[in-house]
């Protein structure tokens, strides 16, 4: 698989996005990259006022929260 694209994100939930991670066929910087493009089309295309307060500091230091009973 090649790098994500919005038509593939859209298309997932939260737990296929989550395998494609565990998978090593996308990355979490590359998943949030894309959700970025999302919010920000969804913005355009609603006229909302959105606040972008998510760091991406977890994401790219690999210290993302484990689910709960996660093993992985």
């Amino acid at each position: 698989m090649g790098p994500l694209e919005l038509r593939e994100y859209t298309g997932l939930d939260a737990v296929g996005l989550s395998e494609l991670i565990r998978a090593g066929e996308v990355t979490a910087t590359e998943v949030e990259a894309v959700a970025r493009v999302a919010i920000a089309q969804a913005d355009a295309d609603l006229g909302a006022l959105t606040m972008r307060t998510a760091t991406t500091a977890p994401v790219r230091c690999g210290c993302l929260p484990r689910a709960a009973g996660s093993s992985a």
